[in-house]
């Protein structure tokens, strides 16, 4: 319907506003703040995880 792409729209502006305050939200607390949310133990983890998964399968190397 006709009346129904009015409030779609203002739907849409404000997910698209949400996601512009987030996104800056964002840049503040890890670029100014200096804040991690944790993430940086996180990957760490999941790189030696995965380091330990490759291991077996890497050749040996030549000298």
């Amino acid at each position: 319907k006709a009346s129904q792409a009015w409030r779609d729209l203002g739907i849409f502006c404000i997910f698209v506003v949400s996601n512009w305050v987030l996104v800056y939200f964002f840049i503040y607390t890890v670029r100014i703040r200096g804040w991690s949310f944790g993430f940086g133990k996180l990957f760490g983890a999941l790189g030696s995880l995965i380091g330990l998964i490759k291991k077996p399968f890497k050749g040996k190397k030549k000298e």
